[in-house]
């Protein structure tokens, strides 16, 4: 059951199947219960938890470009780097724990899109070779004051300051512009992601060693730190050219 919190989830039951546990999303996960505790320990009411869950799971797992299994919330709380649609279930399961209804939103978008994240050469050859030219990224969207609110966790700050916008719970953030997406997939109240499944089926294909595919993984970890580390030089950077040349107060 969900924890004690110190609001009711909404009465409507047309709502309770953005409450319920599924496969890979349970929200009665004691892993799962204990960080939703930390989350909403201070919070006064279902946006601001959601607010805290928001925040937690944006910047706490990092992004990459690796086309990861589906993995269940808990799984997804041990990992350092996550997929858009991971991320989304960790931060379904939390919402959902903390009696707050939370769904999966689809959207299809070119997959170039992500292929600027990837290592030049044979890498992003081999990236061709699994994907389509168009994808489904999938986020979170939140049920807040009547209303369904989306909240993409898909990429953390560190990595992509421009496209990890904040969020106030109460306005849209999607992690890609209106003119980049496609065709709006609709919601589930259960993750639903055929396209990784037909990756992985690729990969099987190839033939290709558990060691050539970790190996592979983590050269992209590698490759989106490097990013990270060069934004926050860059920052610096900046921050100390700031201070050198401010001008003298009158």
């Amino acid at each position: 059951m969900p924890i004690q919190t110190a609001w009711k989830p909404p009465s409507n039951p047309k709502l309770e199947q953005y409450l319920n546990p599924t496969k890979l999303c349970n929200p009665n996960h004691p892993k799962i219960v204990e960080t939703a505790k930390k989350l909403s320990c201070c919070a006064k009411n279902p946006k601001e938890a959601a607010i805290n869950v928001f925040y937690f799971v944006r910047d706490s797992i990092k992004w990459y470009a690796f086309p990861q299994k589906l993995l269940t919330a808990e799984e997804v709380l041990n990992c350092e780097y996550g997929t858009c649609y991971n991320k989304a279930t960790l931060q379904i399961a939390l919402l959902r724990c903390l009696n707050i209804p939370a769904r999966y939103k689809h959207q299809k978008i070119r997959f170039e899109l992500y292929l600027r994240a990837i290592p030049t050469g044979k890498i992003s050859e081999f990236f061709l070779s699994l994907y389509p030219s168009q994808v489904i990224t999938t986020f979170a969207e939140v049920y807040l004051n009547g209303k369904w609110v989306s909240a993409s966790t898909t990429f953390d700050k560190q990595y992509n300051p421009e496209r990890a916008k904040d969020w106030d719970g109460e306005k849209n953030v999607s992690s890609f512009k209106g003119d980049e997406i496609i065709e709006e997939m609709g919601t589930t109240a259960e993750i639903y992601k055929p396209d990784v499944e037909e990756v992985w089926k690729k990969v099987e294909e190839k033939k290709l060693s558990k060691e050539l595919i970790t190996m592979f993984e983590e050269i992209l970890k590698l490759h989106s730190d490097l990013r990270r580390f060069n934004l926050k030089i860059e920052k610096n950077l900046n921050n100390l050219m700031e201070k050198t040349f401010k001008p003298p107060k009158d």
